[in-house]
């Protein structure tokens, strides 16, 4: 109940993890899964045939979709910089806290412009 989404690795048809999904559907919530090889994963498979999940097949693309907005949402000087602003508009913003997340590898300054990583 507390997340945005539900994941399910793996699911047997009738599982605590199948409950889970309904549970979620009712709240709303979007569910995901990783998708497995025919017959490995049957409770996965219906969610999918269903239309009532959807499958993850790059990890790092799934995470980097809620990690970044999550970061971003709670600092912000990093949603300033988001906007792309110029290393002089950083400076003046907060030179502070510019160098340290330039030391920090959470920005970077390309072409005089400041891009989060």
């Amino acid at each position: 109940a507390l997340g945005e989404v539900l994941v399910i690795a793996q699911a047997d048809p009738d599982s605590g993890s199948m409950r889970s999904a309904a549970y979620a559907e009712a709240m709303g919530k979007k569910i995901y899964v990783l998708p497995h090889r025919i017959g490995e994963s049957g409770g996965t498979e219906r969610l999918l045939a269903e239309g009532r999940a959807e499958a993850i097949y790059d990890v790092d693309a799934f995470v980097g979709r809620f990690a970044k907005t999550a970061a971003i949402a709670a600092d912000p000087f990093l949603t300033f910089c988001e906007t792309n602003p110029t290393y002089e508009e950083a400076v003046a913003h907060d030179a502070e806290t510019l160098y340290r997340y330039e030391l920090e590898g959470k920005i970077t300054v390309q072409a005089g412009r400041v891009m989060v990583l």
